[in-house]
């Protein structure tokens, strides 16, 4: 990944949006760097993973829970 690439992730962490928004924003630039199907910002809550961001997936991934101990 080229060092241009990260500045526009930089500059939008920083600035002053909702952090829906800012998850959303950085989830949009890592795939314009990082070219994928699917992305997501996952939060680790207790033993879940919870999905802030997404991009790709279903839009209902957004209200679950991902027990990390299950396989």
């Amino acid at each position: 990944m080229h060092l241009e690439a990260l500045l526009p992730i930089a500059v939008d962490l920083t600035a002053s949006l909702a952090s829906t928004d800012r998850l959303q924003r950085l989830v949009d630039a890592v795939r314009a760097a990082i070219p994928c199907d699917a992305a997501a910002v996952l939060e680790l809550i207790d033993d879940d993973l919870v999905p802030l961001a997404v991009h790709g997936l279903a839009p209902e991934v957004l209200g679950r829970r991902f027990s990390r101990r299950e396989q």
